[in-house]
């Protein structure tokens, strides 16, 4: 059996490299290299029920002994039903293999049967930016038990990205990353940058912080480059200023603009100069940082449909017009882009606080609001029931906020 994967993985090899000839039958060759896989597969399935399989369960057995023979049984079981899946599965050419590992899609690079230094020399990406408590968290349950040492519940799903890039790396491998630059300084990044910090050498670090990159994108990014080596604390920082445009020669920016920073810890990652850095530490010796204050910050209001439940002025005049009893539960909100620095700005706008209940100082709990209660206000929310009744973030009513921990 093992003679056997040996050479599948040979003419894989073999085959893949032939796709990629521009004179190559690339229709064939694919349908070649699926069936080579699913050979493999069932190879290796065969090699594990045959070394640490167990065909059935000795009679007499009882107690504990039945019940530690009984998982091995089963898992038996389920490597001969996938064999009998993947056997079936040659016999059908027009059904995909929905099937990804690395050591089998990247042999002669990620395979140690193949390649004794298995990994990338360099790594280049931009990964999706995707919360894992998006949709009630299923990122983070699939996740969480997946041994990433980035992972944090309220984090983002790039930030894995980032560890497995550095788990394809050979030593002394590169990686460079464009993604969001939140990690920098969220708490949710703290185990990113404690990462960073421990496991790789930080190169290079470019903040476009207000330099808008992505058109579609909302978020400021960086650029990340680390080696996969020991963290030599000489990392070179440049923060991208209004005076850089798209056009311009980034290498001749970075040269006259960048210096270098030590970063050493999971704290917060900031790019400055000597001066800047000498001032933030006489800050921080003489003043109490936002963690320690006896105040609790909390996210902001997710409402599921901002397009009903956030209103300007005009349409708050015209609701307590209609109904005086509908100020009770209209309250001015600000947004993240409201927030300036040293002050707030008010655009306006107005939330209409549906809320499903929520705990109040004294341990107590409000009950929740019953729009029925505010006729004007039910009247304007009827005219988006459809999305609100779809949406993913709401409570026990289309017409209430979303359950919140905050």
């Amino acid at each position: 059996i093992r003679d056997e994967k040996a050479r599948i993985i040979k003419q894989i090899i073999k085959e893949q490299k032939e796709f990629f000839n521009p004179t190559g039958d690339k229709k064939t060759l694919a349908a070649d290299v699926r069936n080579l896989k699913i050979d493999l597969l069932i190879n290796q399935l065969q090699l594990m029920a045959k070394t640490k399989g167990l065909s059935k369960i000795a009679d007499g057995l009882k107690g504990k002994a039945h019940k530690e023979a009984t998982e091995p049984f089963l898992q038996t079981n389920s490597w001969k039903q996938s064999i009998a899946e993947l056997t079936k599965l040659k016999t059908q050419p027009g059904k995909a293999l929905e099937f990804f590992d690395w050591k089998l899609d990247f042999p002669e690079i990620m395979n140690e049967n193949v390649n004794p230094n298995t990994g990338f020399d360099i790594v280049i990406g931009n990964p999706p930016y995707i919360q894992l408590q998006k949709d009630g968290g299923t990122l983070a349950k699939q996740f969480e038990k997946s041994g990433f040492e980035t992972f944090a519940r309220t984090g983002d799903i790039y930030s894995l990205f980032y560890e497995k890039g550095w788990q394809v790396l050979k030593p002394s491998g590169f990686l460079i990353f464009i993604t969001s630059n939140k990690w920098m300084r969220a708490g949710y990044g703290e185990k990113t940058r404690e990462f960073f910090a421990k496991r790789t050498n930080p190169k290079l670090l470019i903040d476009f912080a207000g330099v808008k990159i992505f058109e579609s994108a909302t978020v400021d990014t960086n650029i990340l480059l680390y080696e996969k080596n020991d963290n030599q604390l000489n990392t070179q920082t440049c923060t991208i200023g209004n005076d850089y445009k798209l056009e311009m020669n980034l290498s001749e920016y970075l040269s006259r603009n960048s210096g270098t920073s030590k970063f050493a810890d999971g704290n917060s990652w900031t790019i400055m100069n000597g001066i800047e850095a000498q001032i933030k530490a006489k800050i921080e010796a003489k003043g109490i940082a936002l963690k320690d204050w006896d105040i609790n910050i909390y996210r902001g209001v997710l409402t599921g449909y901002n397009e009903a439940f956030i209103i300007d002025g005009k349409k708050k005049d015209e609701l307590i017009a209609k109904d005086p009893k509908s100020a009770e539960i209209i309250k001015p909100i600000l947004r993240g882009r409201d927030i300036k620095r040293y002050k707030a700005e008010f655009a306006d706008l107005w939330l209409i606080n549906t809320h499903n209940g929520y705990k109040k100082n004294d341990g107590t709990k409000d009950k929740r609001i019953d729009v029925n209660n505010y006729p004007a206000i039910k009247n304007h929310l009827d005219n988006y029931i459809e999305a609100l009744e779809i949406r993913q973030d709401k409570g026990e009513t289309p017409y209430n906020l979303r359950n919140c921990a905050y």
